[in-house]
């Protein structure tokens, strides 16, 4: 599009002469557009007759067919995925009684789960093999890809070729426990561990549950569940930090009157996120009527999801305050408790000593964020959160 827009577009254009020697130029103006298609209505101001350099002759200044062809690039994905699933398990009653006729059931297991996702890209889309507009420049201020607007295709979109392997280990177990005839417990459990392809740090987690059901008379039952859940985040590869310099403070903020680096780490101790749910409830089945009611309690705990330079901003001014003015709260932990995951660093590093003047916009030295770093776990390059797959 830019060598268009030179003039030096076209799929004829030899020699660096803007609008000769088969070279094109795309005009993004009006005077290319004869009408409103929708409407009908004729433009003034459209030049469709006369010959220009670096157009069609006699076609005027509309943008020839044969160079907006050439502005289309085909790109495509191949993308492919494999799951394999390995089931065991052993049940049974044991001779075990309690105080009821029925003995106690058991059920243990083991499941492997091996997922393998792979995506495949043409080499226009392909990041790693083009990541500037320029087909061929490797070094660019902006690593978007040649595509204008850098349009994604697919599920995933476009960007890089990918090889990704997710395998699970787990094992379960339940105990189904008749404690009388009228009153049974249900106990189980399951661990999984999810090994990573992209880093040395593997993840593990156990859940249990367990259940209770009392038949207090022919009509009446009482029953209550409890049980952990989980949802597995995996750690991202070991990187280096990402890092940005002049990054604009957030509009409310005042925008680009405030500027400042950040740095983008990988979390390498991510853990997986948790949540506790219980239930109690009954039913009732008396005569030709029958209801059953349960009050459910949900909570999930531990949540994952990426950070971002504007959150963090926001958190160390002093509340209510607002504008590239505002002031910093200089006791927040943000700016004063050092991250191990961050080499040692705070979340926030200003320009120099906190005081209680410090603004946002402090010049250098003055204990502002501009001229500082914000240094936060956010999603790097390809990194993507997957859930319960690895």
């Amino acid at each position: 599009m830019q060598a268009a827009l030179n003039g030096l577009g076209g799929p004829n254009c030899s020699g660096t002469t803007p609008g000769a020697n088969g070279c094109l130029y795309y005009n993004p103006f009006a005077s290319a557009i004869a009408g409103n298609v929708y409407t009908g209505q004729a433009n003034p101001g459209f030049v469709g007759s006369g010959s220009f350099a670096g157009y069609a002759p006699g076609q005027g200044l509309q943008n020839s067919e044969e160079l907006v062809r050439w502005l289309y690039a085909p790109m495509w994905m191949h993308r492919t995925g494999e799951y394999s699933i390995y089931d065991a398990l052993l049940s049974g009653v044991t001779p075990i009684r309690l105080w009821a006729q029925d003995g106690v059931a058991f059920a243990v297991g083991g499941q492997y789960r091996y997922y393998r996702e792979e995506s495949d890209l043409s080499d226009l889309a392909d990041r790693a093999l083009n990541p500037c507009a320029t087909p061929g420049v490797m070094t660019c201020a902006s690593a978007s890809g040649p595509g204008l607007f850098s349009r994604g295709s697919g599920v995933s979109g476009l960007g890089f070729d990918y090889d990704r392997r997710y395998p699970v280990a787990s094992a379960f177990f339940e105990v189904r426990a008749p404690i009388f005839d009228s009153l049974v417990a249900n106990f189980a459990g399951r661990y999984e561990k999810f090994f990573s392809d992209v880093s040395p740090v593997d993840t593990s987690v156990f859940v249990p549950s367990g259940s209770i059901r009392w038949q207090v008379n022919d009509w009446l039952a009482l029953r209550g569940t409890a049980s952990e859940s989980f949802s597995q985040v995996n750690p991202p590869a070991p990187r280096a930090p990402t890092t940005t310099g002049n990054t604009a403070a957030p509009a409310q903020f005042g925008g680009t009157a405030v500027t400042f680096g950040t740095a983008n780490f990988p979390n390498l101790e991510v853990k997986p996120e948790r949540g506790f749910n219980y239930n109690v409830g009954a039913i009732v089945r008396l005569g030709g009527f029958r209801a059953n009611v349960d009050y459910y309690s949900i909570k999930i705990r531990d949540i994952s999801r990426a950070q971002t330079a504007a959150q963090l901003v926001n958190a160390i001014v002093q509340p209510g305050q607002t504008g590239p003015g505002a002031l910093i709260n200089c006791a927040s932990p943000l700016l004063t408790e050092p991250q191990a995951l961050l080499g040692g660093r705070p979340f926030v590093q200003l320009n120099g000593p906190c005081t209680a003047a410090s603004a946002l916009n402090s010049p250098a030295g003055g204990g502002g964020l501009a001229g500082g770093t914000v240094n936060f776990f956010g999603q790097q390059g390809t990194q993507t959160f997957l859930v319960n797959g690895g």
